[in-house]
C-alpha cells in the first residue's frame, strides 16, 4: 500500500487515536481535526498549498465549531452530513470514509446520496472499523 495523506475529523481523539497511530505506522501522513470548522480549514489549506488529501475520514457526530452554521433550509443540518456535503461540493472524487453510531435508514440514505466511498457503524470494535478504513486506502 502506498503512502496516503489523510484527514481524520473526529471530536473524540481517544476514539481516533488507535486509527491515527496505525495509519501512521503504515507510513501514512495523518492530520487530525476535532470539529467541522477546523476540518474545513485543514482541507482548504491543503488544497491551496497544492498538497491535497488523498482520503478523508469523518465521524458524523461532530460539533460544528466556530465559523460554521448550516443553512436553515438544508436537509443536511446534521454536522457530519453538512461536512460531507461541503466536501462533495469541493471534490466529487476524493474518497471519503464515514463512521457513526447512527444507523437509521434516513442517515444512511443521505450518506449514500452524497457518494461517501464507505460507511461503517462505529461499534467500539476497532479491528472491524480499521479493516474498512484499510479497504478505502487500497485505491
Amino acid at each position: 500500500m502506498s503512502s496516503k495523506k489523510i484527514l481524520l475529523i473526529d471530536d473524540e481523539k481517544w476514539f481516533a487515536m488507535p486509527f491515527i497511530e496505525r495509519l501512521k505506522y503504515d507510513g501514512n501522513e495523518v492530520d487530525f481535526e476535532k470539529n467541522i470548522s477546523r476540518g474545513i480549514q485543514a482541507y482548504n489549506t491543503a488544497e491551496e498549498n497544492g498538497e491535497p488529501y488523498n482520503v478523508i475520514i469523518i465521524d458524523l457526530m461532530l460539533p460544528f465549531g466556530e465559523e460554521v452554521e448550516p443553512e436553515k433550509s438544508s436537509e443536511f443540518q446534521e454536522p457530519g452530513l453538512y461536512l460531507l456535503k461541503y466536501l462533495r461540493e469541493k471534490d466529487q472524487n476524493i474518497p471519503i470514509f464515514c463512521y457513526t453510531v447512527l444507523d437509521d435508514s434516513k442517515t444512511i440514505a443521505k450518506i449514500n446520496s452524497l457518494n461517501a466511498k464507505h460507511y461503517a457503524k462505529a461499534s467500539g470494535r476497532d479491528e472491524e472499523l480499521f479493516s474498512e478504513i484499510e479497504e478505502i486506502l487500497q485505491f
